[in-house]
């Protein structure tokens, strides 16, 4: 039933188009039809200045029509296109406005949907728990989870954000998260407990910003050590030869 009212529609609106061109093209050609003043003689137009006011008014009164449907042919071609089961005016721009409100949508059902059960230990618990009890129930779920995932290492726009993301959290847990990268370990865990000395006994009367300082300048006093130097080096080049070990699937040359 849609259906038909739909197709009813679009020959109403294309009848309409029609109809309204072939009134525009005979608009046209009356005006092209009238008698300029260049073909008529002075003598002629002497005694006819009311018929030549007439006329004018009527040109202009033409004019405007023609404006007003060409204004109304527009609409309707406009409305044309759009009841088409394809619209040609659809740009990439839409396309990805579009795909943007989907991808918006399934992120919102997904949320939705699982936010209570990451939030909550017990279901997450839970749900693991039932996972490893029947791996039968979570095989399709892997196999589908799989292939998202070999996907999205093959999209060359994802790639170098995977390794980008990769190797910052790399640096990130080899060389920012441990007090100075792991250099002299058993040093900085003597510097700290010192630090925490201070803090935690108010009789040495150190407040924060004192120890915050010693602390500091502890490290840097430490780092130009030639000894500290020299294993800074060592583990830089550790680090860097993991990293290297970690990538070196990738065929850079």
């Amino acid at each position: 039933m849609q259906r038909n009212q739909s197709t009813e529609s679009l020959q109403t609106i294309f009848q309409l188009y029609q109809d309204t061109s072939i009134l525009l093209r005979k608009k046209e050609e009356g005006v092209k039809q009238k008698p300029s003043a260049t073909n008529v003689s002075l003598d002629e137009t002497k005694p006819q200045d009311g018929a030549a006011e007439t006329q004018n008014d009527e040109l202009i009164q033409l004019t405007e029509e023609i404006k007003r449907l060409k204004r109304r042919n527009y609409e309707l071609n406009n409305v044309r296109i759009m009841n088409l089961p394809y619209h040609r005016e659809f740009y990439s721009d839409d396309a990805e406005t579009e795909y943007a409100r989907l991808i918006f949508s399934v992120r919102g059902f997904v949320d939705n949907w699982t936010y209570p059960i990451i939030e909550n230990d017990d279901l997450k618990n839970k749900s693991l728990e039932i996972a490893k009890q029947n791996p039968g129930l979570i095989r399709e779920f892997q196999k589908h989870l799989g292939d998202d995932l070999t996907a999205a290492t093959r999209v060359p726009d994802i790639d170098p954000d995977i390794l980008v993301g990769f190797v910052w959290r790399f640096l990130q847990q080899a060389v920012f998260s441990p007090i100075m990268g792991g250099i002299a370990p058993n040093a900085v865990e003597v510097i700290s407990g010192l630090g925490d000395i201070m803090v935690n006994y108010p009789e040495l009367k150190f407040n924060h910003d004192q120890v915050c300082r010693w602390r500091s300048q502890s490290y840097i006093a430490m780092l130009r050590h030639p000894d500290v130097r020299e294993q800074r080096n060592l583990i830089a080049h550790k680090i860097s030869n993991s990293l290297a070990y970690m990538l070196s699937f990738l065929a850079v040359s």
